[in-house]
């Protein structure tokens, strides 16, 4: 499973897609997915949905409750391009940070 989320991810968002909208995205996502049930993995015999079909009646249920899935965060850029989210520190482009400090 693993490596079919890189395969996945390594042909269709790189490079990264241009949307108007997250809907648009999602709506992009969904397709893929769609197209995706066709493909076969190398020389296996069956497709990517036909495994999906053979395994779905083992899943279990989703929860009745709704989860929260994300949450939203404002970080700032501070001086050394980097944004900290709860403990963790993740580099953003420099021209981002340097737009928002009035540099160009």
């Amino acid at each position: 499973m693993e490596g079919q989320g890189g395969y996945f991810r390594r042909n269709h968002f790189v490079p990264v897609p241009v949307v108007d909208s997250l809907a648009q995205l999602n709506a992009m996502v969904d397709q893929w997915d769609i197209d995706d049930e066709a493909r076969r993995i190398s020389s296996r015999p069956h497709t990517i949905g036909e495994y999906f079909r053979s395994e779905q009646p083992r899943l279990k249920p989703l929860p009745e409750e709704p989860f929260e899935t994300g949450r939203w965060f404002t970080p700032r850029v501070d001086r050394n391009s980097q944004i900290t989210v709860r403990t963790n520190r993740y580099s953003v482009p420099v021209a981002s940070s340097a737009s928002r400090c009035g540099y160009s």
